[in-house]
């Protein structure tokens, strides 16, 4: 029952409201920017999480 609970989960994509597809990506660098993210902190939310989910992967 816990694995076709989790492939349920898997299968079924959850997005963001406003972040639907990558065209979206501006309207999250927007946010964390009023919100007062740096600019290193944004590099590291953007492009550090990503790099280190494709090295994972791979």
């Amino acid at each position: 029952k816990v694995r076709t609970e989790l492939a349920a989960k898997l299968t079924k994509p959850h997005f963001i409201p406003d972040l639907t597809n990558h065209s979206h990506a501006r309207n999250l660098t927007r946010k964390l920017i009023e919100r007062g993210f740096s600019d290193q902190e944004i590099e590291k939310i953007l492009r550090g999480n990503w790099l280190r989910i494709l090295e994972g992967a791979l």
